[in-house]
């Protein structure tokens, strides 16, 4: 609920500070003493457009500043969280206009755009001004007070899931099939390709090896012959050869070590030296023996190295890779056959998602039909105790041709204020005293826990009197039991209802007219709805009849 309301050079308010209560809050004045200045601030406040004629002549700016206890208001909690901008139990928005019609909002102290107070607005707050377009002028409003209403919230919920996810399914399948054209060329090539890979058998080291082996074998008379030179030294010269060598050498050293203990050691290192040069030798002529000097078998290593090499130039690889190229073109051509059965699983999807959303869209509509039947009865019953004796209400559910996250149908509020009327769009036919007087009937109707917190009435009781003023009174009153209620009126009748009053006049003092607006006490009431009732003079019966009213 609003509980303050701060304005500073606003229109012809110098300065305003009011608090308010909950319930029914009435705002009474004379004629021309400027009852809808605080509901336009209020407006400003709240989102609505600015220009530089509502900042009071000879201020730089307008400031307009509204309280707002949010302790209950869970919703607006959660959306100031999201957006960085909480407080604790209250939340202040505030407004400045400059002199050159550049304004500014403000959320708990933070700038923000203007969308973002517009938003905040939007479900907190419904101002019904005869200057001002508000929420029932919206045709998407309608659907979601018929269902609230109808207490179809949660099936309307269940719908907009299947809705949801049927969207999602068809782009997917679209996202998959637009690719379908290109696909089966791409498979043609992959199969050719991994074709091509697989006939040759390839090993995770054939490259390695192979060029291992290539090398040798190309090389092989040059390294046999080199080879057998080094075998000869170290074995097969038997007037010179090393392992003969070194045998003398271990010899002498035995026989002269017998002599002097100390050349043992050095005995030792000869004697491995000459069982490593014979095991050497030994490993040598085995590695001779076992060299192929294949000229076919060469040009086969030859032929497979350039295979390779070309193919590793067409997958743009090395030829050691080739290995997981194969894999790498295996696994994508694997999931574009999974691609198709993916199409069909969606498609699968699809259809049962449909056939839900169908047989949920057919129950909200039957539902939605016996609803608005009732909500057209109580309307059209309402319209007629509120002055609109000749009005009718009814709600028109239009098919739609497509699917909609709110159901099959457009709900659409229409009405006849004058007999012989047709029935047309609410946001045609009615006029500003009329679409308040029909807001009114709607909100009291339809009111819930979940409904806006604010509701605020400007000149709601245009063209009424009498037992119809009353009963509008009665409803408004009733209003501001579940809801925090303002309301500018001119009839004693609604007045009479207020649970707080204010009285707001206007005076002038050298040349400068000033807006005031004060809080009446029972007394002060008393005299206020005496002066509605009865004008210029008031007579002690006028203040009879008013204390009466007031109870």
């Amino acid at each position: 609920m609003l509980t303050h309301i701060q304005i500073k050079n606003f229109a012809i308010i110098d300065e305003l500070n009011i608090e308010l209560h909950p319930g029914m809050t009435v705002m009474t004045g004379e004629t021309g003493a400027g009852k809808s200045i605080m509901i336009d601030a209020l407006s400003l406040c709240m989102g609505d457009r600015a220009d530089a004629t509502f900042v009071r002549a000879g201020a730089q700016r307008a400031d307009i500043c509204v309280s707002i206890d949010i302790s209950r208001l869970s919703f607006i909690q959660q959306w100031l969280a999201e957006h960085e901008l909480e407080s604790e139990a209250e939340c202040v928005v505030r407004r400045t206009i400059s002199k050159d019609g550049r304004s500014r909002a403000y959320i708990n102290g933070h700038s923000v755009p203007l969308t973002k107070l517009k938003t905040l607005a939007q479900d907190f707050i419904d101002i019904h001004s005869q200057h001002a377009h508000h929420a029932l002028l919206k045709p998407e409003t309608h659907g979601k007070l018929l269902d609230i209403f109808g207490k179809q919230q949660p099936q309307l919920a269940i719908v907009k899931q299947h809705y949801d996810r049927m969207r999602e399914i068809t782009a997917e399948i679209t996202s998959l099939k637009s690719k379908e054209a290109d696909k089966a060329h791409e498979m043609e090539l992959l199969q050719f390709q991994i074709e091509e890979l697989d006939k040759l058998d390839l090993k995770p080291d054939e490259w390695s090896d192979l060029t291992q082996k290539h090398d040798a074998l190309s090389h092989s008379e040059q390294i046999i012959s080199h080879a057998q030179s080094i075998l000869d030294t170290l074995f097969e010269d038997e007037s010179h050869s090393l392992v003969q060598t070194l045998a003398q050498l271990k010899h002498k050293l035995d026989t002269i070590a017998k002599l002097d203990g100390s050349l043992r050691d050095i005995s030792k290192l000869i004697s491995d030296a000459h069982i490593n040069c014979d095991e050497a030798a030994s490993s040598l002529r085995a590695y001779i023996s076992g060299i192929e000097n294949d000229p076919q078998t060469l040009k086969d290593m030859h032929d497979r190295i350039s295979l390779l090499h070309d193919l590793s130039r067409k997958h743009r690889c090395e030829p050691e890779a080739l290995c997981e190229k194969l894999a790498s073109l295996q696994e994508r051509f694997a999931g574009l056959q999974s691609q198709e059965e993916a199409i069909i699983a969606l498609e699968a999807e699809l259809k049962s998602e449909q056939q839900a959303y169908q047989a949920v869209t057919t129950k909200l509509s039957k539902a939605r039909q016996n609803h608005a039947t009732n909500l057209n009865k109580q309307i059209t019953e309402m319209m007629q105790e509120l002055g609109m004796p000749s009005g009718e209400f009814f709600v028109q559910l239009k098919p739609l041709t497509e699917p909609s996250s709110n159901g099959l149908e457009q709900i659409v509020f229409m009405v006849k204020t004058n007999a012989g009327q047709q029935a047309h769009p609410l946001q045609k036919v009615a006029s500003g005293g009329e679409l308040s007087r029909i807001s009114l009937a709607l909100q009291v109707t339809i009111v819930q826990d979940d409904m806006l917190p604010v509701i605020v009435f400007d000149e709601v009781d245009v063209g009424i009197g009498g037992g119809t003023a009353e009963i509008v009174g009665h409803l408004l009153h009733c209003l501001g039991e579940k809801a925090q209620v303002l309301c500018v009126t001119h009839l004693p009748q609604v007045a009479a209802q207020g649970d707080q009053h204010f009285f707001i006049s206007k005076q002038t003092t050298d040349n400068q007219t000033r807006t005031q607006m004060s809080v009446l006490s029972k007394e002060q009431r008393i005299e206020e709805i005496a002066r509605m009732l009865g004008g210029v003079k008031i007579t002690e019966k006028t203040l009879e009849h008013a204390q009466e009213m007031l109870g």
